[in-house]
């Protein structure tokens, strides 16, 4: 039997397992390492998951734009405006609620290939000008863990293609945007932390121009790639 709290990992519930960081008879246990994509990684994923444009524009928010599960299960089409996003709100445990963070409130720029998911997603979904972008049949925000358990899951198994959650798409964003720039400013804006520490000691002052900086390189790397393979 998987423990509760790998099972939550590995659907993307939780970020990391709280019982690593647990002390037993005065000894801490080492935490795993976390997983993350890289940019072909999730460009291959989202490839993968053609027949379902729900799961890939899933996957695209949280590698693309560094979402949390419940921000993208929280989503409205009100929420989009002149390619930005604005995150609003957030799901847990199916409630919903206020972001994790005051921080995590803010508005993110689109790169070309998440807009092109959300419009194939929004024409699918008959254009609607108002509500859940990821509604359940009852008209309530999805259990993400339904798409994740019921396409994305057993596509990728199909494929033979690993698939390490939704969060570990919002640390590749980090990695990848961290690497293009050459610092860790853009990650902690898009991941809108208060502090970078996840990826430095000290707390830096948010610079929204650092972040439209790394979404710029992002993309133009991921259409040069994508020019590369097509020729």
């Amino acid at each position: 039997m998987v423990p509760l709290f790998t099972h939550a990992l590995n659907l993307g519930v939780v970020e990391t397992n709280p019982w690593h960081d647990c002390r037993v008879l005065g000894k801490t246990i080492e935490p795993r390492e976390t997983k993350h994509y890289t940019l072909g990684e999730a460009k291959t994923v989202i490839s993968s998951l053609a027949e379902h444009v729900d799961a890939q524009t899933i996957v695209a928010l949280a590698f693309f734009v560094g979402l949390r599960p419940g921000e993208i299960q929280s989503l409205r089409w009100e929420d989009l405006t002149d390619g930005w996003i604005h995150v609003r709100r957030a799901v847990v445990r199916n409630v919903i609620g206020e972001t994790k963070t005051k921080s995590s409130v803010a508005s993110l720029p689109l790169i070309g290939r998440v807009k092109i998911l959300l419009t194939l997603w929004w024409e699918k979904s008959g254009k609607p000008t108002e509500g859940w972008i990821f509604p359940n049949s009852k008209g309530k925000p999805r259990d993400l863990r339904t798409t994740v358990t019921g396409k994305i899951v057993p596509t990728l198994e199909k494929a033979g293609l690993e698939w390490k959650t939704l969060y570990a798409g919002r640390r590749g964003a980090a990695t990848i945007l961290t690497e293009l720039t050459g610092d860790a400013l853009a990650a902690k804006e898009l991941l809108r932390h208060k502090s970078i520490a996840v990826t430095q000691a000290k707390y830096v002052k948010q610079i929204p121009e650092a972040l439209l900086r790394g979404m710029r390189l992002l993309e133009e790397k991921s259409d040069a790639e994508a020019q590369e393979s097509e020729g």
